[in-house]
This record gives structure tokens, sequence and C-alpha cells, in this order.
């Protein structure tokens, strides 16, 4: 499926294996398509380029 980059962050407290992290701002998209698959990935990927 998709590859995800984890945004950058910053640990403000850890307590155990829990963490309080304040992350950096980000840009999030979504688009929404029909079709096949394979067809629809020639589509949308170089609207990303």
């Amino acid at each position: 499926m998709s590859q995800l980059n984890e945004p950058k962050f910053k640990v403000i407290e850890s307590h155990g294996n829990i963490e309080i992290r304040e992350y950096e701002p980000l840009l999030v998209a979504e688009v929404r398509v029909e079709g096949e698959r394979k067809e629809v990935k020639k589509c949308i990927f170089p609207l990303f380029g």
C-alpha cells in the first residue's frame, strides 16, 4: 500500500511506554476516485508529483 513518513515531533513527557508528543505542523490531503486500482494510480500520482 502507501508509504507514510512519520511527521517530526518532540517528546514532551514519557511515562513508561507512553509518550506525550508535540508535532510540527503538517499538510494533509485526501483524494477520492473510483475505478480499478491500477488505472487510478496512473491518474492520481501525477497530481502529487
